[in-house]
This record gives structure tokens, C-alpha cells and sequence, in this order.
């Protein structure tokens, strides 16, 4: 396990000065999953917020049948639990670490104390919760409106219109697997 922790890469904390990171550093209690390893548990009542120092988390939901499906890959940098520590209510997805990951946990009061404090932060994660709420508006229209064959043109355009690095075939991968085949 990596003895520090590069806070100032979180995207959500990059307008924080190095002695509000050092603050928030202190804050966090920190943990490295290995790969494959149970991050948090879909409906579990606990409200933490995490934050990706290194390493790759996958957030997934299990159907009633038990079939998995993968909302998203984050990466270092990124931020995950936010919905819990906000609202209280029961965690929506499952988070397991894809690969070794250094993850730092902070308590759901401190949290919504830093989004108090710092409103730079506070926007940043509304513009996350904003995103979130159009993609999946996109895909809720996608799925009632398009066949699977137009839905992987769809994709297609988009992964293309959008790309800015060379992941392209493992993101389209992800679609197909987790939204295009289970609809059919």
C-alpha cells in the first residue's frame, strides 16, 4: 500500500489549497482493496463517500435474477457514494476494485461539511449528479425508442463524436455487454 495519497488529482478537490487538502487528508481514513475485492455493498445503510487516489473501481447493480450490470469504471481521480452521503438512504450500487486501489473514506458529515465550506466542491459534484441524470435519461430514451441495431450505431457516433483517448473498444465493449444485450 502507497504510504501517501495524491489528493490534489481528485477532480472534485482540485480548487482546494495544499492545506485544505492537507485538512481533508487528515480527514479521510484510508484502506487499499485488492483487485476483485468488495468495495461497498448494494443496499448497505452505510453513508461514507469515497474518494480514488490510485487503482480503478467498477459500480454494478444486481438484477432480481442476480445478473450483474455495470454502470461505470472510475479511475483514479474520481469519486464515488455521493447519492448515501447526501441523502441517507441505502447505497444504490455495488463498488468493486478492478485492479489494486489506494481509496480514501470520508464520513458523510464531514463530506456535506466540506461541500458547506467549499462551494467550488459543491458544484462540482452537482455537475456530476447533473451528468449522471442526462446519461441516463439518454439511455432510459435510447432503450424505449431504439432498436439494439440503432442503439450500437448510436453508441458508435457518440464513442466517436466524444473520444479524446484511445479506450474506445473497451468502452464500447462495456455498452454492448451491460446495455445493449441485456435489453434484447
Amino acid at each position: 500500500m502507497p504510504e501517501t495519497h495524491d489528493l490534489a488529482s481528485i477532480e472534485v478537490l482540485v480548487d482546494l489549497d495544499e492545506n485544505q487538502l492537507q485538512d481533508f487528508k487528515k480527514s479521510c481514513r484510508w484502506r487499499w482493496f485488492a483487485s476483485d475485492e468488495q468495495i461497498i455493498d448494494q443496499q448497505s445503510v452505510s453513508r461514507d463517500n469515497y474518494f480514488i487516489a490510485s487503482g480503478c473501481v467498477r459500480v454494478v447493480n444486481f438484477i432480481l435474477s442476480g445478473k450483474e450490470v455495470v454502470l461505470e469504471d472510475l479511475g483514479a481521480g474520481k469519486y464515488f457514494s455521493e447519492l448515501a452521503a447526501i441523502d441517507g438512504r441505502p447505497r444504490s450500487s455495488t463498488v468493486v476494485a478492478l485492479e489494486d486501489s489506494g481509496i480514501g473514506k470520508l464520513s458523510p458529515e464531514r463530506f456535506l461539511t466540506v461541500m458547506k465550506m467549499y462551494p467550488n466542491v459543491t458544484m462540482k459534484v452537482m455537475a456530476n449528479l447533473v451528468a449522471v441524470i442526462r446519461t441516463s435519461t439518454e439511455h432510459v430514451i435510447d432503450l424505449t425508442t431504439l432498436d439494439a441495431n440503432n442503439r450500437v450505431h448510436g453508441e458508435l457516433l457518440k464513442q466517436a463524436a466524444s473520444s479524446q483517448t484511445d479506450d474506445i473498444p473497451r468502452r464500447l465493449s462495456r455498452y454492448l455487454c451491460t446495455v445493449i444485450w441485456p435489453a434484447r
